[in-house]
């Protein structure tokens, strides 16, 4: 009884999981698309775009190139 109970709750926590991943996402595209909406120039857009894609670069090369000792 206590396993069946167990199994459903567990594609409840998969849907809060992925659900609360698509909010972080939504979040993180509004601010995007804030700081984009912020200029009132082409010029100004496209300085907040090429800031944003070094901002992006920067984290993704700290990820691959991490440098951890793991033992």
């Amino acid at each position: 009884m206590v396993d069946q109970a167990q199994d459903t709750l567990r594609p409840n926590n998969r849907l809060s999981d992925m659900q609360a991943t698509m909010e972080q996402t939504q979040a993180f595209e509004n601010r995007v698309l804030e700081r984009l909406n912020a200029g009132k120039t082409v010029r100004s857009f496209l300085i907040t775009a090429v800031e944003l894609l070094t901002e992006a670069v920067n984290l993704l090369v700290l990820q691959v190139f991490r440098k951890d000792d793991y033992a």
